[in-house]
């Protein structure tokens, strides 16, 4: 049975990067929604399987700018509501977070390859069990996630939360691991 994810960039040049390989090898087949060009994703959200949502220039709070913003927040409720895994990266995050009634403020600029500290709770977890601590990556943001109540933190720099999941299949990461070091 072939799986789909929904991917949904918020540029052309938007990409899974090195995400794209620990999907393909888990069967499923990237379908790409260029939120800023088109009203809607491709098909109904419950003809996936899964879906992705990748970061951009712009903040979780132009929509004035940036109308398809509040579409990839439908989204990610949707998905979430279907019971969908989802994945925010980034601005993903920062709008997932939005659409399960938290907030993305503006914060301390985090820019540059940075140590992440994993949280007790990603020990457990499906994502980050076995990711080692600390770990660096990639920041590219100056708005973070405030999940809403509930949310299980996974990962904090020394400014702000930068992983958690939402009930059992949704995460959020602000910090950009698609992004090799090359």
């Amino acid at each position: 049975m072939s799986r789909t994810a929904l991917v949904a960039r918020h540029t052309e040049r938007g990409s899974l990067g090195l995400y794209a390989a620990p999907l393909g090898a888990a069967g499923a087949t990237p379908v790409i929604w260029d939120a800023y060009a088109a009203d809607d994703p491709p098909a109904r959200l419950d003809a996936f399987d899964a879906l992705i949502v990748l970061g951009g220039a712009m903040n979780p709070d132009e929509d004035a700018t940036y109308p398809w913003l509040g579409r990839v927040r439908d989204a990610l409720r949707e998905a979430v509501d279907l019971g969908l895994p989802v994945l925010g990266i980034c601005l993903g995050a920062q709008l997932l977070a939005q659409a399960l009634g938290g907030e993305a403020p503006a914060g301390e600029r985090e820019l540059g390859w940075h140590g992440v500290e994993l949280e007790p709770a990603a020990a457990d977890d499906p994502l980050f069990a076995d990711v080692p601590t600390p770990f660096t990556t990639l920041h590219w943001h100056r708005y973070s996630c405030e999940p809403p109540a509930g949310a299980v933190p996974l990962a904090r720099t020394w400014s702000a939360l930068q992983a958690f999941r939402i009930g059992e299949r949704s995460w959020g990461v602000q910090f950009h691991g698609e992004v090799g070091g090359e």
